[in-house]
């Protein structure tokens, strides 16, 4: 993905036989045009068992490609800004999208900076207006920059989270070596029990 040429292309690996197993050596891939139009793209992901690509857009716009066309899904501009590092960072989609229709959002808040996990449903590729419900707010206030935000299920269901270390130069809060801190970690939770979630046994 690059932002700043506003298009979105895939990798594909060669075939097996021909990559190297030297240490070192880049494997050869193949790159083609997908789509066009995008405007700093932040994230891709596509729903269990689904070919359709969701992009997450950094000023808050959501687009599907699907089926050769690229619409729009919904946007959270009213909610984030796309200033320096800032923005709607990442997207991941429920394991049982197909019963759930819940879409899960890392982004920041345009009034104070903040991280926020927040999920929405989405039916026939739009959100469904009203179904926002904010899920962890982390408060990330000290400087603009490393905001993190990358989204992944594991296989048994449960949601990681990326949070950048708060910013700054020269790791100057300490976030990532204060246990006490949610900043500069990797987080595991379970939205599937409890409201707005509960803590997997064997966290840290």
């Amino acid at each position: 993905i690059r932002g700043g040429a506003e298009y979105f292309r895939t990798v594909r690996p060669a075939a097996p036989d021909t990559l190297s197993v030297q240490r070192g050596a880049v494997p050869a891939v193949d790159v083609a045009l997908v789509t066009e139009g995008l405007s700093s793209p932040t994230d891709v992901v596509s729903p269990p068992g689904s070919t359709d690509l969701y992009i997450a857009e950094q000023c808050g716009r959501i687009r599907v490609f699907s089926g050769g066309q690229l619409t729009r899904v919904g946007t959270l501009a009213s909610r984030t800004t796309c200033e320096g590092e800032r923005g709607l960072l990442s997207l991941a989609f429920h394991p049982d999208f197909d019963r759930t229709g819940w879409l899960f959002a890392y982004y920041t808040r345009r009034d104070t900076g903040d991280i926020q996990l927040a999920r929405f449903k989405v039916v026939d590729q739009r959100l469904v207006a009203g179904s926002y419900r904010a899920l962890l707010r982390i408060r990330h206030r000290q400087a603009t920059n490393h905001n993190g935000g990358k989204l992944a299920f594991d296989r048994s269901g449960r949601l990681f989270i990326s949070t950048g270390d708060g910013g700054g130069g020269g790791n100057q809060f300490g976030h990532a070596q204060n246990h006490r801190s949610l900043l500069g970690k990797i987080l595991r939770i379970d939205v599937d029990h409890g409201l707005p979630y509960t803590i997997p046994a064997g966290n840290p």
